[in-house]
């Protein structure tokens, strides 16, 4: 969990970077209305902001909708 969490307090804290000087870079893995995703150490972040549009340039719709796929991902893995 420590390192997790200093993880995502440096892909948080870079997030006005120019992706050549992040320390953790972000990776194509499909789609854009989740954000940038990033994965360190089989860890994947998806950092939640509208930069494309799809929910009127609104971070709180896209960190809403990225919160209710992290729910439905939790419950899924519950079941199996």
């Amino acid at each position: 969990m420590f390192s997790a969490r200093s993880y995502g307090k440096i892909i948080i804290s870079e997030v006005y970077l120019d992706d050549t000087r992040k320390t953790i870079k972000p990776v194509n893995i499909g789609g854009v209305a989740g954000g940038s995703k990033y994965i360190v150490h089989n860890i994947l972040f998806k950092f939640a902001l509208d930069i494309q549009g799809i929910y009127g340039y609104s971070n709180t719709a896209a960190a809403t909708v990225a919160g209710a796929q992290l729910t439905r991902t939790r419950r899924r893995s519950r079941r199996s």
